[in-house]
C-alpha cells in the first residue's frame, strides 16, 4: 500500500496530530506516539501493519492509503468528471440586461445603455430550460437573474421567463429556486409578492459598499434619494417576508470598518435565520498584511458585540468549493442570447462558450481540449496536484493560463501549506496561520 495522493498529516498546536484527506475530505486525529510511528514509516507504509495493524486497517478502509498511486489519481479525475457532467442540479443564470440605475465604481461590467432580452432571445431561452428540464431528468433547477440591474427589466424580461418557466417545473417535478442578484433599489412591495407565487425558495442577494456615508458615494440617485436607505428598507422587508436575504458586504480597506454601522443597522433583524452577511473583498483590493489585520479586527468587535449568519471565517481569498462555471450543468445567457460559463468576466464575444438558436438549442463553440483533462475544465497540469479534489482556482483563471500553469501559483507536487489552510478551514482546528493568497 502507499500514502494517498491526497492525504497529508498536520501537527496541531493541541499537542495532537492530523491525518487529512482532501478527496474524501475526511480527516482523524491521532496523538503524538502514534504521528511518530507513523512518519518513521511514511516512506515504506507497509511496515506499519506489523507495529500497528489496527491503525493500518483503518487508513486502508478510510483510504488514507491506497494500492496505487495512478489508480488514486484516476478515482480523483473520474469523480470529478462525474460531478462536472450531472444534471441532477441545474444553475441557469440570466442577463435580462446590462444595463444599470446606479454606476458602482468598480464594477467590472460596462454600461450597456438600453440593453435588453428581445421577444425571440426570451422564447428561445424559454424552450432551452424548458428542453433542458425534460432531457436530463433535472431534480433541481436554480434559476438566476443577474445584469447588469436585473429589476429593470422584471416585467419584461424576468417575470415572463419565470412564470413558464415554472410551468414547466411543475410538468416535470422539479424544484425550482430563484436567485435575484440586484442593488434593491426596485425591490417593490408588488414584485416581492410577484416572486412568493413562484417559489417558497427565493434568495435574494442585496450589494452595500459600506456606511450609508460611503454607500451613497457610490450608489447615488437624483432627488436627494439615499440608496443606502432604500436598499435597507426593501432588504428588511424582503427578510420579513421570508425571502433568503444575503447582504453583500463589498469591501476595502477605506470602507472594511463601516460595516459595523451596516450590521448594527439590521440588528432588529439578526434573529432571523433566513438573514446573512457576505463580505468580499473588491477585486480592485490587494488581499494584503494591512487588510488581513483590518479584516481580523472588524470580525472580533462584531463578534463581540453581534451574533449574526456570515461567512466571517471563510474569507480567506479563495472559495473551498469548485468554481461554479466548471460545470456543464452551469450556463450563463447574456440578453443577446450569448451564453457563457463565467459571470465575473465581460459579457463579450470572446468569453462566450456559444449561442442560443431559434430551436432553443445551444450551438456550442468548438474548444482546443488536448491541453485539458477531458470531460473537465482542468489541465493536464491539474492532474498532478494534490490540491485537484478540492482546487481553489478559478475555472476562467485556468482558461487564461492557457492550462499551462496553476493561476495561483500552487507547485502541483508540493502543495502543503495550501492544504493545511484548507484542513483548517473545514475542520475549524487552527494549525496553520498563513492565508492561501495569489501568487
Amino acid at each position: 500500500m502507499k500514502l494517498s495522493r491526497y492525504t497529508e498529516l498536520f501537527e496541531g498546536k493541541d499537542g495532537y496530530s492530523y491525518l487529512f484527506n482532501c478527496m474524501t475530505l475526511k480527516w482523524i486525529q491521532i496523538e503524538k506516539e502514534l504521528a511518530d510511528i507513523f512518519k518513521l514509516h511514511e516512506t515504506n507504509i507497509d511496515d506499519l501493519r506489523e507495529i500497528h495493524p489496527d491503525f493500518y486497517d483503518a487508513l486502508v478502509s478510510e483510504e488514507y492509503l491506497v494500492k496505487d498511486i495512478d489508480d488514486d489519481i484516476n478515482k480523483c479525475v473520474e469523480k470529478i468528471i462525474k460531478e462536472y457532467n450531472s444534471f441532477d442540479n441545474l444553475t441557469i443564470t440570466i442577463n435580462p440586461t446590462l444595463d444599470c440605475n446606479l454606476r458602482c465604481w468598480y464594477c467590472y461590467e460596462k454600461r450597456h445603455a438600453q440593453s435588453v432580452m428581445s421577444e425571440e432571445t426570451i422564447k428561445n431561452t424559454i424552450t432551452f430550460i424548458s428542453n433542458t428540464l425534460k432531457s436530463r431528468n433535472v431534480k433541481k433547477l436554480r434559476l438566476s437573474f443577474f445584469g447588469g440591474e436585473p429589476m429593470l427589466r422584471y416585467k419584461e424580461v424576468v417575470k415572463p421567463i419565470i412564470a413558464h418557466i415554472y410551468d414547466s417545473c411543475k410538468l416535470t417535478s422539479t424544484k425550482l429556486s430563484l436567485t435575484i442578484t440586484t442593488n434593491g433599489i426596485l425591490l417593490t412591495d408588488k414584485t416581492l409578492i410577484d416572486l412568493k407565487k413562484f417559489s417558497p425558495d427565493v434568495n435574494i442577494q442585496i450589494a452595500f459598499d459600506g456606511s450609508r456615508e460611503f454607500h451613497n458615494k457610490v450608489k447615488h440617485l437624483g432627488n436627494h434619494i439615499s440608496c443606502y436607505d432604500k436598499s435597507v428598507q426593501n432588504a428588511k422587508k424582503a427578510i420579513e417576508m421570508g425571502f433568503n436575504v444575503v447582504v453583500r458586504c463589498n469591501y476595502n480597506k477605506e470602507t472594511i470598518a463601516s460595516f459595523k454601522e451596516v450590521i448594527a443597522d439590521f440588528k432588529d433583524f439578526h434573529h432571523y435565520n433566513n438573514l446573512r452577511f457576505l463580505f468580499q473583498r473588491i477585486w480592485q483590493e490587494k488581499n494584503d498584511e494591512e487588510l488581513g489585520t483590518l479584516w481580523k479586527k472588524l470580525i472580533n468587535e462584531i463578534e463581540t458585540n453581534y451574533s449574526i449568519n456570515s461567512n466571517f471565517h471563510k474569507d480567506s481569498g479563495h472559495s473551498l468549493k469548485v468554481c461554479y462555471a466548471d460545470f456543464r450543468n452551469n450556463i450563463v445567457i447574456n440578453y443577446d442570447g450569448n451564453a457563457y460559463r463565467c459571470t465575473a468576466r465581460d459579457f463579450n464575444t470572446t468569453n462566450s462558450i456559444g449561442k442560443l438558436n431559434e430551436d432553443g438549442c445551444l450551438i456550442e463553440k468548438e474548444r482546443d481540449e488536448s491541453k485539458t483533462i477531458k470531460g473537465t475544465s482542468y489541465g493536464n497540469i491539474c492532474r498532478q496536484c494534490r490540491l485537484l479534489p478540492i482546487c481553489p482556482s478559478c475555472s476562467q483563471a485556468r482558461l487564461e493560463c492557457r492550462f499551462e500553469k496553476c493561476p495561483i501559483g500552487i507547485n502541483p507536487i508540493k502543495a502543503v501549506n495550501n492544504m493545511k489552510n484548507i484542513f483548517q478551514i473545514l475542520t475549524g482546528i487552527e494549525v496553520y496561520h498563513q492565508l492561501l493568497t495569489s501568487k
